[in-house]
């Protein structure tokens, strides 16, 4: 696998040390048990990520690791003067580096990351200038038109092509992503500048 070129603060801290990142489905419902990188998002709009990395090299220095993350979170948390990032641990088991960080909000991801992730209801999505692509897919496969989404249903738009725990059931979601079960879902096959998911009111 390659190094992913993206112009994210973690990541490039984690490429500055020759990790390879894998963005792949979660494998079960709690974050904290998957074996792979994913994201995890509360009702209350808190983000929490876990990476999952190749750390087999014998030139990887776990220490510096922790280090470098644990610097660019203080230097972000500085900058906005306010702690809106938390790098809550590192661990190290076999050939894997497992670190997990907390955001405030999607908003806090989003910038931090430099990526697009977007989290509100439907009426706030239009607000925020986000429009739905014509056609949805339902929990069953099956193709639905996006005139029956309500203002009050709650929405993820972005641009990661990651898999994501969701807060509420997922209702219906673009093309290219692959649910598993009622509240994950992997995007890391959405060919889409993003990806929308939409999940049920309550």
């Amino acid at each position: 696998m390659k190094v992913l070129l993206k112009k994210r603060k973690l990541v490039a801290t984690c490429a500055l040390l020759g990790l390879v990142i894998g963005l792949c489905g979660c494998a079960n419902s709690s974050l904290l048990n998957s074996d792979v990188s994913c994201i995890k998002l509360d009702k209350k709009g808190a983000v929490t990520s876990l990476i999952v990395e190749d750390f087999s090299k014998d030139y990887y220095d776990f220490d510096e690791l922790k280090e470098e993350i644990s610097d660019t979170v203080t230097a972000y948390n500085s900058a906005k003067g306010v702690t809106l990032v938390t790098f809550d641990d590192a661990t190290k088991k076999d050939s894997n580096v497992r670190v997990t960080m907390t955001y405030e909000d999607a908003d806090t991801y989003s910038d931090f990351n430099d990526v697009i992730f977007f989290y509100g209801t439907y009426e706030e999505m239009t607000s925020a200038g986000y429009e739905l692509p014509d056609t949805l897919t339902n929990s069953d496969g099956e193709s639905i038109d996006k005139s029956i989404i309500t203002s009050d249903m709650n929405v993820i738009v972005t641009s990661e092509k990651i898999s994501i725990i969701t807060p509420y059931k997922i209702a219906y979601y673009s093309k290219g992503a692959v649910i598993d079960g009622n509240y994950k879902i992997d995007l890391s096959e959405s060919s889409d500048e993003y990806s929308f998911i939409i999940m049920n009111a309550k």
